[in-house]
């Protein structure tokens, strides 16, 4: 985890993320919209974080990972926090990765980047994973725009929008 130590899924965790990221027989995931639901302070942030990270390293690279929150402090302080040190406390990760302020580039060529809560500067991305955490909390005409602009990518093989919330 984000500490250095080792963590298990809960076994409710492991079977909700299975049966969600499950792939078809061609490789394309069945969803392009996740939402994992629990209650609060039950480690949603270092889930998303895990899950990030897995698909920056596992899914068609190069590929562009997108976090974002209700602003940009907000997704920088948490998932992207919590992310660029699950991949600083794992050597085998450490060492594919060049972190950066607002992005983390990894060596075969995928980006994981946290975005600001602004449409225009999001359209055009070419993105396999967004990450939206606190999505309750977006309830204006702009979120609305870059929740548009962010649709799963149509063609790509997978495209996913990843929503961790709680209960």
């Amino acid at each position: 985890n984000e500490l250095g130590r080792s963590f298990r899924l809960f076994a409710h965790q492991a079977e909700v993320l299975r049966l969600a990221f499950q792939f078809d027989a061609e490789g394309k995931l069945l969803w392009d919209t996740i939402i994992f639901s629990c209650d609060k302070k039950s480690g949603k942030t270092t889930l998303n974080a895990a899950i990030t990270c897995w698909w920056a390293f596992t899914q068609e690279a190069p590929n562009e990972l997108l976090i974002l929150a209700n602003d940009f402090e907000q997704a920088q302080a948490r998932v992207f926090k919590s992310l660029t040190a699950l991949i600083t406390k794992n050597p085998e990760l450490a060492c594919s990765a060049k972190m950066q302020a607002k992005q983390i580039e990894l060596t075969n060529g995928s980006t994981i980047t946290v975005l600001a809560s602004e449409y225009a500067g999001s359209a055009g991305s070419n993105h396999g994973l967004s990450s939206w955490d606190e999505l309750w909390a977006y309830d204006t005409e702009s979120d609305l725009r870059l929740w548009e602009e962010l649709t799963p990518v149509p063609t790509r093989k997978n495209s996913v929008r990843f929503i961790p919330t709680y209960a």
